[in-house]
């Protein structure tokens, strides 16, 4: 799946006589530069691929310049879209705010997969977004766990209370705190639902960005950073279906979350969130197994 190229999996595949496909392959722009310099070795390994299932011409041409040969390359879209598709109906936001304790009627904002050199900034504006709406709470998912007490002290600095999702399971006297860690793995993709808008991290600096549609294909009004190197198709896509915003910086996602607060940016319709997914997608999961 996506760009897994491991030469001793390849090696022991080919010789047992096993085919092997890349499905919904990715070849940023930062991988393209990396793999470059494996060269020779790099092709080997590529010629060794029954077939290439890409998510963008951008993606195939990069392939194909490291080696694959271009009748094994075809641009069959992103998967995800199909899977996110199915999931919208999956996640009962009711059911997430009841598991972390937070009332069904309390505005939550969602800061998820964020990375060093964003919390701080983002924080500095959800202190601004406070006074202006008073009971406004955040979730922040750290992209690292091993992070958390970084961002901690951030909270810290900031005044404001806060505590980790991991102690709501013992402790329900934690509830109520102005900001929720998520400490945990596994549930961001749920949280998600429960926010009244969110910022996909890793796109305030140069990281290549975190995949939007989680958040996205749950109806939430989503927006991003600058620097989303690693999805420029979905975002090109999201973008264009008005399913999602890229901002410039912390003032933009500040300018963003209060727009989606003062009813500017309203939550879409589930039939019609369907619908633009189905657009999306030229191919579906099942599509992409029958090739």
């Amino acid at each position: 799946m996506e760009t897994e190229i491991w030469p001793n999996l390849i090696s022991v595949a080919s010789k047992s006589g096993i085919k092997l496909f890349m499905v919904n392959g990715r070849i940023s722009r930062q991988s393209y530069e990396s793999y470059k310099k494996l060269g020779g070795f790099l092709s080997g390994l590529l010629h060794e691929f029954s077939g290439f299932l890409m998510q963008s011409p951008e993606d195939e041409e990069r392939l194909i310049a490291l080696g694959a040969e271009r009748d094994k390359c075809q641009v069959v879209d992103n998967i995800k879209y199909d899977i996110m598709r199915r999931r919208i109906s999956e996640i009962s936001a009711k059911e997430v705010r009841q598991e972390l304790g937070v009332d069904q009627k309390e505005d939550l904002i969602i800061a998820g997969s964020t990375r060093g050199g964003e919390e701080k900034f983002l924080l500095e504006q959800f202190v601004r977004l406070r006074r202006k709406y008073p009971d406004l709470k955040l979730i922040i998912a750290p992209r690292h766990l091993e992070r958390v007490p970084e961002v901690e002290g951030f909270i810290e600095e900031s005044g404001l209370t806060y505590t980790r999702r991991s102690l709501i399971v013992e402790n329900f006297s934690e509830i109520g705190k102005d900001i929720m860690i998520l400490d945990t793995m596994g549930e961001l993709s749920s949280v998600y639902s429960i926010g009244e808008a969110a910022f996909v991290g890793g796109s305030l600096v140069p990281k290549g960005g975190q995949n939007p549609l989680e958040p996205v294909g749950l109806g939430v009004p989503t927006c991003f950073g600058p620097h989303m190197d690693n999805f420029e198709r979905i975002v090109a896509t999201l973008k264009e279906l008005g399913l999602a915003h890229q901002v410039q910086d912390s003032q933009g996602v500040y300018e963003f979350f209060d727009m989606v607060l003062s009813n500017e940016i309203e939550r879409p319709d589930p039939t019609e969130l369907f619908q633009r997914f189905g657009r999306a997608a030229e191919f579906s999961a099942e599509q992409v197994l029958k090739d």
